[in-house]
């Protein structure tokens, strides 16, 4: 946020002798119910707050549900429950309602206790922002809720994200242990009368979330909910010979006083008396701005095509253009151009447009900074804008429509201001192996470079590189590629996400292929090449007769795929080139210079977890070259095909239903769990497991727990067959179980949780089964 921020909550608290807060936990003690639909759900929640005339705070809890034991847990959340920094508050009540959405509330005595959701995981808040608990307040006299904290317990890994949604933008939190407390003082974030925060799970995988475990508040003075408010009232006749209704161009000159309360002097392009007057007569408070404070500036508005136009239509006035109807706003070659004035580096952001004498169907179209928007228009009333319409000072948001003949009178608009809009940086991520000393380094036989990549919580990505070889100069040369800014996605379901790319040196002599070793040189800025015929490229030993034939190889791991769209190359010379090859393509490229660099986006290169993109020396070329670098996006993780996954494994002869190591899987099941399927004396990594768990009371289950790739293979899938007539003749089917968690598993797979009720006299039987179509 600008250094213009205003923290008008500050200003007022700022007289108080202590830190004034009220905190809520919602510990209970109740079991997990047998039925998770049937049991612990309290309907919603009300915590009804009485104010004492010194400022401390009783809270009385009650719930919609009329079960003795919820409501007994309810209950036990009243008492003193703090104070409140505002002395008008004092003396007063208000209430707090807590609603979930995308589920039923429900509460969780894990831990600590809180409440969770239903759906995914019956206990916690976890499908990815579809489930929700929503905190509104209620009662408030002249007074805003100023939201401290939240607290959270049960977080399932330590991948979770918190995310917070309230009137003034969304917040993301990561959750590093199993509980906690999100400490929201620093976001000002405040509501009004029937203005909420919802807490959600912003993580991608379902499976992830938390149960909330509490909230902190303080009562301060209300706030007004930030907006600057304009209505354009006249009743001028409509007549298209009234010249004088047509006021060249307005300016709406604002001055914002020291707490942030907005006054408006409007002023016109025009002489005539009665024109004049119907514009002053819109002067006087605005608004309240929470962005800056004891500033003035001004919006213009003037006609781009088409002559400004003050029309009495639709009862209360507005503004027009002249063209196809000279009262309205109804060509797309009409518009008309807003233009915020004096103060650099903030925007004006759009929240709706009052709309009058509207004919349906009709479009307002917005040109702004942050892009066009296109809006559609079923009545006169308000238009809420709900993109983010952006308009930087001194750069005009043009408003027109966007079907001919088909338009409306503007009668007002409602804007706030915020930080000038910065275009967000193209996507994508490039790197290169910058070296700059006179020493050639090498990293080592079987020697590894590996590029570990960070998505944060906004999209920028950042790298740790590493190297397996100790050596000092090698340690530090690739040491000095980290960088906190690699590049940016602009996919929220990649926000949080990790990979690695680890870079391998192999050299192919008569079809036995050996490690090779990675050299780093300064030519061209830096350049990585294998130790061989020339130990500054990735070459061979006289690339005609194939002998001592070079590979890099770039071998990704983590939940994510790249998709290739350029690479740099250095310390070439005539007729060079390398060859490029993913699972599924290998395109030979010439050298066009001593260095340079190669487009291979439309090549479509593309790479999941375990596959690897390399380049190699062939004999096409005199010459290598030395690679400098690459480029790549980062999109979601492509399902692997078994055709591909079989490719992996070049001594492999049979097909899906085939065994080829005889260890009594077949090809298709060492697919589905990440088995060996050319190696029989190596387990498969991620075989199911099952254990008894205690499920409460007299109840047992069989926790069987799984895992499958990620994302599933298209025609594929696993299910859970369950017999309780033994394996002799057994009565198995597809049902008798309830997933009740999934979770991150290695790179490529998720795990997969189910129960199987089972009581003392009854025998289970469960297998995994996995079907391609």
């Amino acid at each position: 946020m600008s250094t213009f921020k205003l923290s008008l909550i500050a200003m007022l608290t700022a007289a108080a002798a202590s830190q004034a807060d009220v905190s809520v936990m919602f510990t209970n003690n109740l079991a997990k119910a047998a039925n998770p639909f049937a049991e612990n759900t309290p309907g919603t929640v009300t915590l009804d707050f009485a104010v004492d005339g010194g400022g401390n705070v009783t809270l009385d809890a009650s719930c919609s549900e009329s079960n003795a034991t919820i409501v007994a847990e309810i209950d036990k959340f009243d008492g003193p429950v703090g104070t409140v920094s505002y002395s008008g508050a004092f003396g007063t009540s208000f209430s707090i309602a807590l609603v979930a959405q995308g589920g039923t509330l429900r509460l969780s005595e894990d831990d600590l206790g809180g409440f969770g959701v239903t759906g995914q995981n019956q206990w916690r808040i976890d499908r990815t922002e579809t489930e929700q608990v929503k905190v509104t307040p209620s009662g408030l006299d002249g007074a805003s809720i100023d939201f401290k904290a939240v607290d959270w317990t049960s977080r399932a890994n330590g991948s979770v994200q918190m995310k917070a949604i309230g009137p003034q933008g969304a917040y993301t939190n990561a959750l590093p242990q199993s509980d906690g407390t999100w400490d929201l003082d620093a976001e000002n974030i405040i509501l009004n009368n029937g203005k909420d925060i919802a807490f959600m799970n912003a993580t991608t995988n379902n499976g992830d979330g938390y149960v909330l475990a509490g909230i902190s508040f303080d009562v301060v003075q209300e706030i007004p909910d930030p907006g600057v408010k304009v209505v354009f009232t006249n009743s001028l006749p409509n007549d298209p010979a009234t010249v004088t209704n047509m006021p060249i161009s307005i300016t709406l000159d604002f001055d914002v006083d020291a707490v942030g309360f907005v006054t408006l002097d409007a002023s016109c392009e025009e002489t005539n008396a009665a024109l004049v007057a119907i514009v002053d007569a819109w002067d006087g408070p605005a608004g309240y701005v929470d962005y800056t404070n004891n500033v003035s500036f001004s919006v213009k508005l003037e006609s781009i095509s088409g002559d400004l136009r003050l029309s009495g239509w639709g009862g209360t006035g507005g503004l027009g253009l002249t063209g196809q109807n000279q009262w309205r706003v109804d060509q797309p070659s009409e518009s008309l151009a807003l233009t915020l004035d004096s103060l650099p580096g903030v925007a004006l952001k759009m929240k709706n447009f009052e709309l009058t004498s509207t004919q349906s169907p009709a479009y307002l179209k917005l040109d702004a900074s942050s892009g066009s928007f296109t809006n559609a228009i079923t009545s006169s009333g308000t238009l809420v804008i709900e993109q983010s319409v952006l308009a930087n000072n001194d750069d005009a948001m043009v408003v027109g429509v966007a079907v001919t003949n088909q338009g409306y009178v503007l009668s007002g608009f409602e804007f706030v201001l915020v930080d000038a809009y910065e275009p967000p940086p193209e996507p994508g991520v490039g790197i290169l192996f910058s070296y700059d000393d006179s020493t050639k380094l090498d990293f080592g036989n079987a020697g590894t470079i590996t590029l570990d990549f960070a998505i944060d919580g906004s999209g920028v990505v950042s790298l740790d590189a590493s190297t397996t070889d100790s050596g000092a100069n090698e340690t530090n040369a690739v040491n000095g590629w980290d960088s906190a800014d690699v590049g940016f996605v602009t996919n929220a379901a990649l926000f949080g996400k990790s990979f690695t790319l680890t870079g391998a040196a192999s050299v192919t002599t008569t079809n036995v292929t050996t490690d090779g070793i990675i050299t780093l040189w300064n030519n061209n800025g830096g350049i990585l090449a294998i130790q061989g015929q020339n130990s500054g490229r990735i070459d061979g030993y006289t690339l005609n007769v194939r002998t001592n034939m070079e590979a890099m190889a770039w071998t990704l791991s983590g939940d994510v795929s790249l998709d290739f769209e350029s690479f740099s190359y250095g310390n070439s010379l005539n007729n060079a080139g390398i060859e490029l090859s993913d699972a599924d393509t290998a395109l030979l490229y010439t050298a066009t210079a001593q260095f340079g660099d190669q487009n291979v986006a439309a090549d479509g290169f593309s790479i999941g977890s375990g596959q690897a993109l390399t380049f190699t020396a062939v004999t096409n070329y005199t010459w290598g070259i030395a690679l400098g670098g690459f480029s790549f996006q980062i999109v979601p993780a492509k399902a692997l095909s078994y055709t591909d996954w079989a490719a992996l494994y070049p001594s492999m002869t049979g097909g899906m239903l085939d065994d080829d190591d005889n260890d009594g899987l077949d090809n298709l099941y060492e697919f589905a769990v990440g088995g060996n399927p050319v190696n029989g004396t190596v387990a498969p990594a991620y075989m199911p497991v099952s254990s008894l768990i205690d499920a409460g009371g007299s109840s047992n289950v069989i926790e069987y727990v799984y895992t499958r790739r990620h994302p599933v293979p298209v025609d594929m899938g696993y299910t859970l067959n369950v017999s309780d007539a033994g394996l002799t003749l057994p009565n198995w089917a597809d049902d008798g179980y309830t997933v009740i968690d999934e979770g991150e598993g290695a790179p490529g797979f998720k795990t997969v949780t189910n129960h199987v009720p089972v009581d003392a006299n009854t025998k289970k039987f469960i297998k995994l089964v996995v079907e391609q179509n």
